[in-house]
């Protein structure tokens, strides 16, 4: 190999080492991609928790507090306290004195200690039969019966406050199917099927329609709006949960696709002409009607990685000042009316009134 390149002239020389110049550099970029993609986690990227591993993490992006753990000063707390109209009274005599095992039994009371306990009563599934009447006409020779009460359609069926507790574990408890038919018959004694719980999960799905359609106008015509999506599965498969929200309103649809497909399909954001706040990913800035917000939490975890993985100091500079805008914002008043003007105006007489002290 040595005397192959002796042989060469400087020129083809000059082009070997260019050559190998240009792959080192590829190669550089290529680990320097692969170990930025190995050193990220959910705490410096958008990388979600469960992706962590057995290698997580609890350090968090909130600063620490000065505040203790626990109630704090002029907080209100709640403790149990009696109530003046207990459900149930059991009273309990005094017959023998037990110091000295006297009979006390003809005494009278001086005074009535009392103490309360809160409790969940027996519970079971009540079973009510309606029974309507069958007669024949005298006039039409038909047989007629009575009608019954709306809802009680079938001959054997679970009334509405079952179904109603069966949607509510499964859809905002997020218990799996078969647990959720567990409890009912740990609690009642009384399991129903996966079909039961599927079912009543069904209607109230038909019955929030109205809901659904007032959240997405709202939605729609709102000043700020937040945008997120979760990969989750979907009857084994891959499938993505896309969230739009503000502060009091949340609009959940699963979509398969990620993407712009999806969010096109949903159709919020086609129609948003507001602030559309999320992650950076690329698919939000292909809808162009609306002014797009970043989220400082993302800035946050990025900027940690830079510091981290490069050691950049500046990096740790900006998430100070991020932190310290964000406290502003936190601090100026949020009064009806007030503009961002006269809130900075009064700011900066906060200032100069602590700089004369």
């Amino acid at each position: 190999m040595r005397e192959q390149l002796r042989q060469l002239d400087k020129e083809h020389l000059i082009d070997i080492i260019l050559e190998l110049r240009e792959v080192v550099q590829r190669q550089e970029a290529r680990i320097q991609t692969l170990e930025d993609q190995v050193a990220k986690n959910s705490r410096n990227s958008s990388k979600p928790p469960s992706s962590d591993g057995l290698k997580k993490q609890a350090r968090s992006l909130r600063e620490k507090g000065k505040r203790q753990s626990g109630g704090q000063k002029g907080h209100k707390g709640k403790t149990l306290e009696m109530v003046s109209h207990p459900d149930h009274v059991v009273h309990h005599e005094l017959a023998v004195c037990p110091t000295c095992q006297s009979d006390v039994s003809k005494l009278a009371v001086e005074r009535i200690e009392k103490r309360q306990v809160f409790d969940i009563p027996d519970v079971r599934i009540e079973v009510t039969e309606h029974q309507g009447a069958v007669k024949v006409c005298p006039c039409c020779e038909q047989a007629v019966k009575a009608r019954f009460p709306s809802g009680v359609e079938r001959a054997v069926q679970y009334g509405k406050r079952l179904q109603a507790q069966a949607t509510y574990l499964t859809m905002y408890q997020l218990l799996p199917l078969k647990r959720t038919c567990e409890v009912f018959g740990d609690f009642y004694g009384h399991t129903p099927s996966e079909a039961v719980i599927l079912g009543a999960i069904e209607q109230v799905h038909e019955q929030i329609q109205p809901t659904l359609r007032a959240v997405y106008q709202q939605l729609v015509a709102t000043d700020v709006l937040h945008h997120d999506e979760t990969g989750m599965r979907v009857e084994g498969k891959l499938a993505w949960l896309h969230v739009n929200a503000t502060e009091k309103l949340t609009y959940y649809a699963v979509h398969p696709k990620r993407g712009q497909v999806a969010m096109r399909a949903i159709g919020i954001l086609p129609q948003f002409k507001g602030v559309s706040l999320h992650d950076g990913w690329t698919s939000y800035f292909q809808f162009n009607e609306c002014t797009h917000a970043l989220c400082n939490a993302h800035h946050l975890r990025e900027l940690r990685f830079v510091e981290e993985q490069y050691q950049q100091g500046w990096a740790s500079e900006m998430a100070q000042l991020l932190r310290d805008a964000k406290q502003e914002v936190t601090n100026c008043p949020d009064e009806p009316g007030q503009s961002l003007q006269t809130c900075k105006s009064n700011c900066n007489k906060k200032e100069s009134s602590s700089a004369a002290r």
